[in-house]
């Protein structure tokens, strides 16, 4: 049998976690990022909702910056 991932529920978990924050920071600068985690946290909203709404980025933009794959080193 062994053990099978669960894609969506992968994805969900890195999306809504904070931490995903740190690869805003190139992009952003530290304190533009603490200020989209805390916005996010505080009003218990995703980091892509809250850098839309803080109008630090656009959704594109935001996606480019933060690609799972490549924050964890997965190439194919």
């Amino acid at each position: 049998m062994g053990l099978e991932a669960r894609k969506d529920n992968i994805k969900r978990h890195l999306e809504d976690s904070l931490m995903t924050v740190t690869a805003l920071t190139p992009k952003l600068g530290y304190d533009r990022a603490v200020q989209v985690a805390m916005t996010a946290f505080e009003k218990n909203i995703s980091l892509r909702e809250a850098v839309i709404i803080l109008g630090l980025l656009s959704a594109e933009e935001f996606d480019d910056a933060v690609k799972f794959e490549r924050m964890l080193g997965y190439k194919r």
